[in-house]
């Protein structure tokens, strides 16, 4: 076999070496026997490689280290938000007084912040509509129903949007629908038996008539008639309202 220094004796017997020798020194008492013999002699090989014995493991005794204590770290607390100034009493007074411009700029502000403000797009929708622009007051209106969808003043209002873009069945229809969310809403019910009567619908021009007296007359006569939230028209007493009523002059 192969060993460290190279091809092991095998390889000397299947050349021949005592033929060699014999040729190379032919004076020399040098044969097949004797040669072998002084080959044994002579040749010394390197002892066997060893098997290696690999040393045992050093065992590294572990370390255990004591858990590092982290600072309790400060709460993270967030700045408050600004409170909200309430226009509304301001842009309310603007829109009665004709100042719809003004009123829309001071609205502008908590109508970007907070686009759900129902008090915001209400007061704008009525200064958009009191200035003649239609368009822009239906589009509050409907960003009011979806803020507040149980609200009548944005039915109410486009109640009143639908009467004058001439379509009545739209403004009746959306009147009941003030009525169905409001039960205490003569508005309401003067207004539907007002479109009644121009449709010459008598009997139910009176009867809206009626109810609204009705509701009126279980109010006290010096309080104001009840109107829908954030509404911007000033209401008259009840005393006042039912005398317009009974003398027709509505």
């Amino acid at each position: 076999p192969e060993g460290y220094f190279g091809p092991g004796p095998a390889l000397f017997q299947a050349v021949g070496v005592g033929d060699l020798e014999a040729r190379a020194f032919p004076q020399t008492v040098f044969s097949p026997r004797g040669a072998a013999a002084t080959r044994e002699s002579k040749i010394a090989l390197p002892p066997a490689p060893t098997a290696f014995t690999a040393a045992p493991p050093t065992v590294v005794p572990i370390v255990r280290l004591a858990p590092v204590k982290k600072a309790p770290s400060a709460p993270v607390t967030s700045a408050p938000p600004p409170k909200a100034i309430n226009v509304a009493p301001e842009a309310t007074a603007m829109i009665r007084s004709g100042r719809h411009a003004a009123a829309l700029k001071i609205l502008q502000p908590t109508l970007e912040s907070d686009p759900h403000n129902l008090a915001a797009l209400c007061l704008a929708a009525q200064a958009q509509a009191n200035a003649g622009r239609l368009d822009e007051a239906e589009v509050l209106c409907r960003q009011a129903i979806e803020a507040s969808s149980f609200a009548p003043l944005p039915y109410h209002l486009l109640a009143r949007i639908a009467e004058e873009r001439g379509d009545s069945s739209a403004a009746k229809a959306l009147l009941k629908k003030v009525i169905y969310l409001n039960h205490a809403s003569v508005r309401g019910y003067l207004e539907l038996g007002a479109i009644y009567a121009r449709e010459g619908d008598a009997m139910r021009a009176t009867q809206m008539q009626r109810t609204a007296l009705g509701v009126l007359n279980d109010l006290s006569e010096n309080s104001p008639v009840p109107g829908d939230e954030h509404a911007v028209e000033e209401s008259l007493t009840v005393g006042e309202l039912k005398r317009q009523l009974e003398t027709n002059s509505l």
